[in-house]
Parts: C-alpha cells; sequence; structure tokens
C-alpha cells in the first residue's frame, strides 16, 4: 500500500470538512433554516442562562451582523424573548419563549442526541486525538492567516 502524499492528505481532511458542513447544511434546510441559522439556534441553545448576542459570536465565530439577523428573525417568530442586561441596557439576554424551546428541543435536542450517538462510536482515545487533532489544525490555520495578514512568511517546512 503506498504512502499518500501531503496534499492528498491535505485534500482528503479538508474534504471530509467540506462534507460534514454540507450534511449540516442540508439538515438546516429541511428544517427552514440555513446554515447560519442552525449554528445560532444551537448557541442559545447550549448558552440557556447568560446568552447574549456577543456570546453567540463568540462560540459561533459568526460576524455580530448575521447573528443579529437571526436573533430578530427568531424573536419575530415568537421563539426568542430578550431582556436588558441590569449592567448595560445595550446587551440583552436571549432566552426561548415556550414555543422557541419547544421548537429547539425538536431541532437541536434531536441533533444533539445525534451527534452523541456518532462520536460514542469513537473509543475515548479516538475522541481525545480528534480533539488534539482539531485544536492544534486550527490553532496553525489561525496563525498561518495570522502571518498572512501581517506579511510575514505564512507557510514554513516541518
Amino acid at each position: 500500500m503506498r504512502h499518500l502524499t501531503l496534499q492528498e492528505q491535505t485534500s482528503m481532511i479538508l474534504d471530509g470538512w467540506h462534507i460534514i458542513d454540507k450534511l449540516y447544511e442540508e439538515y438546516a434546510k429541511s428544517l427552514g433554516l440555513t446554515y447560519i441559522g442552525l449554528s445560532v439556534l444551537n448557541a442559545i441553545y447550549g448558552m440557556p442562562e447568560n446568552c447574549t448576542q456577543k456570546a453567540i459570536c463568540e462560540r459561533t465565530h459568526l460576524p455580530k451582523q448575521s447573528v443579529n439577523g437571526i436573533i430578530r428573525s427568531l424573536w419575530e417568530q415568537g421563539y426568542v424573548k430578550m431582556k436588558e442586561t441590569d449592567s448595560d441596557r445595550r446587551n440583552k439576554i436571549i432566552r426561548f419563549s415556550k414555543s422557541g424551546r419547544d421548537y429547539a428541543d425538536r431541532t437541536i435536542g434531536r441533533l444533539l442526541k445525534k451527534e452523541e450517538k456518532v462520536v460514542a462510536q469513537l473509543t475515548y482515545r479516538e475522541r481525545q486525538i480528534m480533539i488534539g487533532f482539531l485544536e492544534k489544525t486550527g490553532n496553525s490555520i489561525e496563525e498561518c492567516i495570522q502571518a498572512g495578514q501581517s506579511g510575514r512568511k505564512v507557510l514554513k517546512e516541518v
């Protein structure tokens, strides 16, 4: 069996990520959502107590404008309520309404159960390796992009 080249391995890794993203996009579409909408809904679901637009942006890595548009849409549909924080009236705590919680349970809750089932098929060691791989890869890509933006040499031989 021949060894794959670095270029072939890179392509396979990135293809895998894109396939997973596409699957989430398709799931979102089946619910009448966009991928971004699904991501925001998931973030609110995961932060039931102290969910703010800023926290959603930090968790999803999405721009404030995109998050704001999704939150506004969820609010208009009656799925979320917003309450000003005591410390800064410009910041609002975002919480599901009763109908929003039911909707999120049917969509995000179902998705989370499926994700857990998939991840449970991996051994503990495999999950730890994957976590390390994702952290290392994400950090390295961030460093390369930042270096490219500052004009420094972007890639170096390993």
